[in-house]
C-alpha cells in the first residue's frame, strides 16, 4: 500500500509546459498551489470496453482552509495536473495535457473539500 505525504500540489494546466509520465516541467515564473490535506488513499477504477481501457479517478481531499484567492481560482472545475508525493520521496502525477484532472474547491467553515475527477485512456503507475 502506498502512503502519501500530507499535501498535494495543484498545477493549473496553463502553467504546465510539459508532462510525460512523472516528468513535469512548468513555464518560467509559473507556480502551483500546495494544499495541506488530511490522510487519504485512493484507488483508480478501470473500465474495459470495445474501445479500450479507461482509467478514472473521482477523489475528495479534505484540506486546511486556503486563501480566498486560491478558493476563487478553483471555485468551478478547472483543468489541472495534481502531483502527489509519496512518503519515500517519489512523486505521482495525475493528469496530462490531453487528459487533465478537473479540480474544484468547495470552501467549508473549518476545512475545504477538494474534488478531483479524471478519465483517461493512459494507465496510471501507482
Amino acid at each position: 500500500m502506498n502512503e502519501y505525504a500530507n499535501y498535494i500540489d495543484i498545477l493549473p494546466l496553463e502553467n504546465v509546459a510539459f508532462v510525460n509520465g512523472n516528468i513535469l516541467t512548468l513555464f518560467i515564473n509559473a507556480t502551483f498551489d500546495r494544499m495541506l490535506v488530511e490522510e487519504f488513499s485512493f484507488s483508480p477504477s478501470t473500465d474495459t470496453s470495445d474501445a479500450g481501457t479507461l482509467t478514472s479517478i473521482n477523489q475528495t481531499f479534505y484540506a486546511e482552509k486556503c486563501t480566498d484567492v486560491i478558493a476563487l481560482r478553483y471555485h468551478k472545475q478547472r483543468p489541472c495536473i495534481i502531483q502527489l508525493t509519496k512518503t519515500d520521496g517519489t512523486t505521482l502525477i495525475l493528469g496530462s495535457k490531453p487528459f487533465p484532472i478537473y479540480v474544484n474547491i468547495l470552501p467549508g467553515i473549518q476545512r475545504n473539500s477538494i474534488y478531483a475527477s479524471l478519465k483517461t485512456p493512459e494507465p496510471l503507475s501507482i
